[in-house]
């Protein structure tokens, strides 16, 4: 088992795919020795997935390890930086500590053209007044809320805010233009 288990885990990295596998340790004469039969691709199928936890389960574990050895690495740098006082390699080890462990805000980014020198702005050339009192009706439907703030240069003006009701706090779509 744990050849034929080594000769799939050597095909598959190859990029064989599981009738390549079954095809191939026929050829060289690998074959089940309770029944002197070529192994049938469900054996393979289950070597493969076996195989694909194994190495995830692996690379979870280097990747963690590698993240440990790391952050040991960056306090050492840091420690020795606060001997020595430097002040610039203690804050570069904090910034990189923080960055390694997740422990920053995500950054805001703007949206802006492909080309990145402009703000993008939203077609709305296409948005007739009925189209967004459908897109309202849409919203009121399923918890939504609209707003009365339309979109630069839309037609939307005349769609009213979707405001929940003071008494049921359930929002209904607003009336027909």
């Amino acid at each position: 088992m744990a050849h034929r288990q080594s000769l799939v885990a050597q095909l598959r990295v190859q990029g064989y795919s599981i009738r390549d596998i079954t095809q191939a340790l026929e050829a060289q004469k690998e074959v089940n020795p309770a029944t002197g039969q070529p192994w049938g691709q469900a054996t393979i199928a289950r070597d493969a997935a076996l195989l694909l936890a194994d190495w995830k389960r692996d690379a979870a574990r280097d990747t963690d390890s590698h993240q440990a050895q790391h952050l040991a690495d960056l306090r050492a740098v840091r420690k020795a930086a606060w001997r020595t006082g430097e002040l610039g390699a203690i804050l570069r080890a904090l910034k990189q500590e923080s960055e390694l462990l997740g422990l920053n805000a995500p950054h805001k980014v703007a949206p802006t053209t492909p080309a990145g020198d402009q703000p993008w702005q939203p077609d709305t050339t296409g948005a007739t007044d009925a189209f967004l009192h459908e897109v309202a009706t849409l919203l009121a439907q399923f918890g939504g809320a609209g707003t009365d703030e339309a979109l630069p240069g839309s037609p939307a003006q005349s769609v009213p805010a979707l405001l929940p009701d003071a008494e049921t706090g359930r929002v209904s779509p607003p009336p027909a233009p």
